[in-house]
C-alpha cells in the first residue's frame, strides 16, 4: 500500500506532495529499485531543495547497498545547493566513504560552491583522508 502511495505522489507537480512521498519511503524497510530510482531521481532533478534534501535523508537508510552509496557520490557533482551539498558531504563523513573524496573536491574546484560549502567540503575530506 505504502510502495503504490509512494509511485502516486512522487510524480505530483506540488512539491508537498512529492515530499509526502518521499517521507512515506522512509517508512519501508524493503525499499525495491523502482523506489530506490525515483529517490535518486528526486535527489538529482527536483526543482524543490526540501524534496532534494529529503531524499538525501531517506537515502541514508538504503547505504548498506553499494548502489545506494554509489549513487550517493555521483550526486554530489550534480547539487546546486549549498543545502543539499552540505547534506551529502555530511553523509559522505559519517559512512567514511573515501570514495567521495574525488567528487568532493571537485565542488571545491568550481566557483560557484558558496564558500561556507567549500569550508564544510575541506573539513570533510581532511575527515575521509
Amino acid at each position: 500500500m505504502k510502495q503504490v502511495l509512494f509511485t502516486t505522489l512522487i510524480d505530483q507537480p506540488l512539491a508537498v506532495d512529492r515530499l509526502q512521498a518521499v517521507n512515506i519511503s522512509q517508512e519501508m524497510t524493503n525499499a525495491d529499485s523502482r523506489v530506490i530510482d525515483a529517490l535518486f531521481n528526486s535527489l538529482n532533478n527536483d526543482p524543490n531543495v526540501n524534496v532534494r534534501l529529503a531524499a538525501v535523508e531517506a537515502l541514508k537508510n538504503h547505504t548498506s547497498k553499494p548502489e545506494v552509496r554509489a549513487g550517493l557520490i555521483l550526486s554530489i557533482s550534480k547539487q546546486d545547493s549549498p543545502m543539499v551539498q552540505i547534506a551529502l558531504a555530511d553523509l559522505m563523513q559519517a559512512l567514511q566513504e573515501k570514495e567521495a573524496v574525488p567528487q568532493l573536491k571537485q565542488l571545491l574546484q568550481d566557483e560557484s560552491t558558496n564558500e561556507l560549502v567549500k569550508d564544510k567540503i575541506k573539513e570533510s575530506i581532511n575527515v575521509l583522508i
